[in-house]
């Protein structure tokens, strides 16, 4: 993570301050500027350690198995109860499909 100044705090908001949602389009933007995974790179720096860089490596490979329906529901705007519904029935379905490959 040399040349852009990361450190253990900035790594902290990074992981904490995204949503399962925008974690996969991190590591897609790192790799397309450094050429290498963020995984990677995190699996090479010595000075992160342990369960943080195990965390870390997991937040790499975390996915939103809801495929961003459970975001799209909480945000919905109105009483729209049929727009509603639609998504909770989105959302199941992706989850039942997650778990299908699981």
């Amino acid at each position: 993570l040399k040349g852009i100044g990361a450190d253990f705090d900035r790594i902290c908001r990074l992981m904490g301050g995204t949503n399962r949602g925008s974690n996969q389009k991190v590591c897609e933007i790192y790799f397309d500027t450094f050429g290498k995974t963020l995984e990677n790179r995190i699996s090479e720096e010595s000075w992160i350690i342990g369960d943080f860089k195990k965390a870390c490596i997991a937040w790499c490979n975390s996915c939103d198995p809801t495929n961003g329906f459970e975001s799209k529901n909480r945000n919905s705007e109105g009483n729209d109860l049929d727009e509603k519904l639609a998504l909770n029935l989105k959302e199941n379905e992706a989850l039942r499909n997650h778990c299908a490959k699981a």
